[in-house]
């Protein structure tokens, strides 16, 4: 089975595109907590309950957050803030 770690942006679009099934075929998607956190605040509707079968929430190890703390500090990995609702292009907000 394979394995893929998915960034908010992929799965964002392919919901807005009704293409998630595609996922499937895949295997298992890792979604850090951040992610589901985005997507919980640009998608809310997308997964209320549980998560499909086909995902699954998955935290960095311990050595694997020192080793991205690393690269943040040596300007190789930028650091990602908290998700925040962006305001829709006709807001004028």
């Amino acid at each position: 089975m394979k394995r893929l770690v998915a960034d908010t942006g992929p799965i964002l679009h392919l919901h807005e595109a009704g293409a998630l099934h595609l996922f499937q075929s895949i295997g298992e998607v890792l979604l850090a907590p951040l992610v589901l956190a985005e997507l919980r605040v640009h998608a809310p509707a997308l997964w209320p309950g549980q998560l499909p079968r086909w995902a699954s929430a998955q935290t960095l190890s311990t050595v694997a957050q020192q080793r991205a703390t690393e690269w943040q500090h040596a300007g190789l990995l930028q650091r990602r803030r908290s998700p925040s609702p962006r305001p829709c292009a006709g807001n004028k907000t």
